[in-house]
């Protein structure tokens, strides 16, 4: 009979049971796989992998052979599925071709986006247990020194662990072979030997005391959470879930990881407490069964092996929502623990025992809860790589995963059924994840079930009809509010600038607005409003009246650039002045206000300041997106690129990018930015933190030239001693400081490349002479430097903002050497 999911499990055939198949029967992981597969044909549910980028020279020769090896080392790539009725196997092959499809994107306009455009459409491509073999790779080269490799398979064959350990090999075998050196032997075992050992279980005693726990755990079943139609459900349409993302940076997850072990906890038990805590409000039960996964890799050899042995077993979890975090992390430690000690029984049969089917039950719970931490630490090329996941599978309404891949911070992703399952749904459980998460470490005798509700997104009053607008100038007397979403920003705005009278067109800039004020102004409307708008929002909406707009847009789904406005122009080449290390691009007000004539000057703020934004992963891919953004509203050019320190990095290699695509660069600015770093590592952390209060424009003192120790709660007090300062918290910063340590890091590994065209370097003569040689370009290119008697940190702001404003005015008419010709 054909197969269904949620029947009674089928018969394992024995080895050779049928004169048709040949080969030796499912895994339980395998078989719900199967199950599931066959109720949802040619459909890439369970479509699973993974991109990896490699910043260095990679030859492709070399890099197939190290595939070729990998794929003969583990017999799970190998495998091939075959059924005959009720009856299904698998067989181990000898011969696979690696089937590598690489393609060269560099020369392309925006190299980056047509490889991911490429790589997405190969990804989604189904694959269903017929075909072989189950993966496929391939590879984009998107310049000289950046390839994305796509990892792609059929869950059925492999799991995350399995994931690593294929990249992981492949980069030691091409390493190996670069060096001209046999390849070290790997180390994991068969995945033939998995099925031997499920067997072995399966007809011990544990296996009965095990069944009969389960059956004690759930002789009340129940009833499942998500109501909607199963044939609603995408996975029979497109196939895929929706994703939603946002990254807990490296200091809360430093913080969340701390608070774990005072409680004799683990940061996956918090994740489980906090997403009790999500949906125990959503579903408005207390009692909730979670799918959680477990590895499924015990013995040695096994953590080593690749193949698909990962699964999903129920965790029910009972909580009182008046319970204390501590309280419920204990209450949920031990219920997980029990439910551990019995993980190794198959989930299908705990589904057929209870006879699910009867009550119309797919099976026992709608959410799963993962973890995944592999050590994607290793580098290939001779530079390190960066995974991003793509898929786990899609078997369930919900899914939420907790990603680590050996860099600092995680991602936390929620996959949903956008069939069964509403945006609005999805989006609050996303946004109460991370304010659960985030306050977790300061929560400790808070109620697990109490919640700050925000704004709810259906009360914020619709958009306006009228176009927004820069409004005229006026006086900004004091005015009555013409609804209550003004009312409450007006609000906002008195408890920031607290000696100003304010009405609906007071502009911010004009009313003392500055870095730190912008921080605490868009958090607060942030977290009231439950948007999401960017910092740069008060560059091109700086009075009350267009904030109020901004936000109502926000709310309907408006997405933001990193490109903003900082002063109009018309009909002239554009200058584009990149973020410093501080990411935000309020430090160049004083600059832009001084530029005359009609040239347009536009900033690019950095990505990762917002929810759900990606950190970059290298100063290559920071230009490749920071010129699809600019050229999404300037055109094709030519520009003027300039930035100050860091940001002058990331426009040389802007103008690189451009030079690729054959499009004309107006000129190339550097402002006081040193050719290589001049931090060594070890004050990486204490460095981090002066850039983030320099971003602020807040001076911590004689504290930042001593050797004192500097932490977060030191800016927080500086700022706080600034006259009429309003106070900042340190989740206002988190983001922030997450940023910088992250561009911190990718301007260590950066070395610029020569450049053909020419290079202005305003240099402050202020900078300490110990720092002199790191401002040497001369392997770069054609440079010509001109000096400001300013420090490194003094030259774009008053006085010296004067002479660099004068500067540019040369370059932008023209006139001067580094322009070209």
């Amino acid at each position: 009979m054909p197969l269904q999911a949620g029947s009674d499990p089928a018969p394992r055939p024995a080895l050779g049971a049928s004169r048709r198949l040949t080969g030796f029967g499912l895994t339980a992981p395998q078989m719900a796989i199967w199950l599931d597969q066959a109720l949802h044909p040619h459909k890439p549910i369970y479509n699973t992998g993974q991109t990896l980028t490699i910043t260095g020279e990679l030859d492709l020769a070399r890099f197939g052979a190290a595939l070729r090896m990998a794929i003969a080392e583990n017999d799970a790539l190998r495998l091939r599925f075959s059924s005959s009725g009720s009856v299904i196997c698998q067989e181990i092959v000898d011969d696979v071709e690696d089937g590598l499809e690489a393609r060269d994107f560099s020369s392309h306009r925006d190299p980056e986006r047509a490889a991911t455009a490429w790589i997405e459409r190969i990804f989604w491509a189904p694959l269903t247990p017929a075909d072989f073999p189950l993966f496929r790779f391939a590879i984009a080269r998107v310049s000289p020194r950046r390839f994305i490799w796509l990892q792609k398979y059929h869950h059925l064959i492999i799991d995350a662990t399995g994931r690593q350990l294929v990249a992981e090999r492949v980069a030691v075998v091409y390493d190996a072979l670069a060096r001209g050196e046999q390849p070290p032997a790997a180390l994991g075992g068969s995945y033939r030997g998995a099925r031997d050992g499920e067997d072995a279980y399966l007809a011990s005693d544990q296996y009965a005391a095990d069944e009969a726990y389960w059956l004690r755990r759930f002789r009340d079943v129940p009833p499942g959470l998500v109501r909607a139609d199963a044939s609603l459900s995408e996975k029979s349409r497109s196939g895929r879930a929706t994703r939603l993302h946002f990254a807990l940076m490296d200091g809360t997850w430093d913080r969340l990881r701390a608070f774990a072990r005072a409680h004799n906890s683990s940061p996956f038990k918090i994740i489980c407490g906090a997403a009790w805590s999500c949906f125990s409000r959503l579903y408005g039960t207390r009692e909730l069964v979670f799918g959680v996964a477990v590895a499924n890799r015990t013995a040695a050899d096994v953590k080593r092996t690749v193949g698909a042995f990962s699964k999903l077993i129920p965790f029910r979890l009972a909580l009182d929502p008046a319970m204390p975090l501590s309280a419920a992390l204990a209450a949920l430690d031990g219920q997980l623990g029990d439910d551990l000690k019995h993980q190794q029984f198959p989930t299908d049969r705990i589904h057929g025992a209870l006879q699910l089917r009867r009550l119309r039950r797919h099976g026992l719970f709608d959410i799963s809860i993962n973890y995944v931490r592999n050590d994607y630490g290793f580098s290939c090329a001779g530079a390190p790589v960066a995974c991003t996941n793509l898929s786990s599978g899609f078997a369930l309404p919900w899914s939420v995963m907790a990603l680590e891949y050996g860099r600092a911070g995680i991602d936390l992703v929620v996959d949903y059924d956008g069939g069964r399952i509403s945006a609005d749904e999805a989006g609050g459980v996303l946004r109460s994840l991370r304010d659960a998460l985030i306050a977790a470490p300061d929560a400790a005798d808070a109620p697990i079930g109490h919640r700050q509700t925000p704004l709810d997104r259906a009360s914020v009053p619709s958009a306006r009809s009228e176009p927004a607008h820069r409004a005229p100038e006026r006086a900004a007397e004091a005015q009555p509010p013409h609804d209550e979403l003004d009312d409450a920003v007006l609000a906002i705005w008195r408890d920031i600038f607290r000696d100003r009278a304010l009405g609906p067109d007071a502009n911010f800039f004009d009313a003392g607005g500055d870095s730190l004020k912008a921080i605490i102004v868009v958090g607060e409307c942030n977290a009231r409003f439950d948007v999401d708008l960017p910092l740069t929002v008060l560059f091109e909406r700086p009075t009350i009246r267009e904030l109020v707009d901004a936000i109502r847009g926000a709310a309907a789904g408006g997405a933001a650039s990193p490109l903003v406005s900082l002063k109009p122009g018309a009909n002239r080449p554009p200058l584009v002045l990149i973020h410093p290390i501080g990411g935000t691009v309020f430090c160049y007000g004083d600059i832009a206000s001084r530029i005359g004539g009609d040239v347009p000057v536009y900033g690019i703020q950095a990505a990762g300041l917002r929810l759900g934004e990606r950190m970059p992963r290298s100063i290559e891919e920071m230009a490749g997106d920071y010129v699809h953004a600019a050229s999404e509203r300037l055109g094709d050019g030519p520009w003027h690129l300039a930035g100050w320190s860091f940001g002058g990095a990331v426009a040389l290699e802007m103008a690189h990018h451009l030079d690729a695509l054959g499009r004309p660069v107006a000129s190339v600015t550097l402002i006081d930015t040193p050719a290589r770093p001049t931090q060594p590592g070890a004050e990486d952390e204490r460095a981090t933190l002066i850039a983030v209060a320099g971003a602020l424009g807040v001076d911590i003192g004689t504290m930042a030239a001593s050797n004192a120790a500097l932490a977060l709660p030191d800016i927080i007090a500086a700022a706080a001693r600034r006259p009429g300062a309003p106070a900042i918290s340190e989740e206002q910063l988190e983001r922030m400081i997450a940023l910088v340590r992250n561009l911190r890091r990718l301007r260590r590994s950066y070395r610029p490349r020569p450049f053909s065209g020419p290079i202005l370097l305003v240099r402050a003569t202020g900078t300490p002479a110990a720092d002199q040689d790191a401002f040497d370009w001369s392997s770069v290119g054609r440079v010509e430097t001109l000096a400001v008697p300013a420090t490194h940190q003094s030259i774009i702001f008053p006085p010296h903002a004067d002479a660099v404003a004068g500067i540019f005015g040369n370059v932008l008419a023209g006139t001067s050497k580094a322009c070209v010709a």
